[in-house]
């Protein structure tokens, strides 16, 4: 199934289509980073096919967001069309959304980065394994 590589070949998608979509890269995703995996596992790390998949990862990851957005925006559309109010689950998801583009976004990706380079530090100052 060919992803949609524009946004007029999203918005043109129902959500039929968008949950399609989403699976397929939701599937795509999780074959690259079991590919990934398996090539930093090697012995030798092919360092180009890393980056591609890196950046194979990055692009669906990106699709899989914009979908999702779009998932919602039609789950809006919907509801208002028919007068409900909105769930809430959704105004849970809504509210960790808000939370995680603003502030706090920051301050979870410096706490990861954080994380990331003490992990590194005591990789590094640990003796090597024999």
């Amino acid at each position: 199934m060919p992803l949609p590589t524009t946004a007029a070949e999203l918005l043109s998608l129902d959500a039929a289509g968008l949950n399609a979509v989403f699976i397929e890269a939701r599937l795509r995703l999780g074959k690259q980073r079991s590919t990934r995996a398996r090539l930093l596992a090697a012995e030798k790390i092919d360092e180009q096919k890393v980056a591609v998949l890196k950046a194979e990862i990055a692009e669906l990851g990106g699709l899989l967001c914009t979908i999702q957005t779009r998932r919602g925006h039609l789950r809006r559309e919907a509801r208002r069309a028919l007068g409900r109010p909105i769930e809430r689950n959704e105004a849970i998801a809504s509210a960790v959304d808000s939370l995680l583009s603003g502030h706090l976004h920051a301050a979870v990706m410096a706490e990861a980065d954080r994380l990331q380079k003490q992990a590194l530090a005591d990789l590094e100052a640990a003796p090597e394994a024999a």
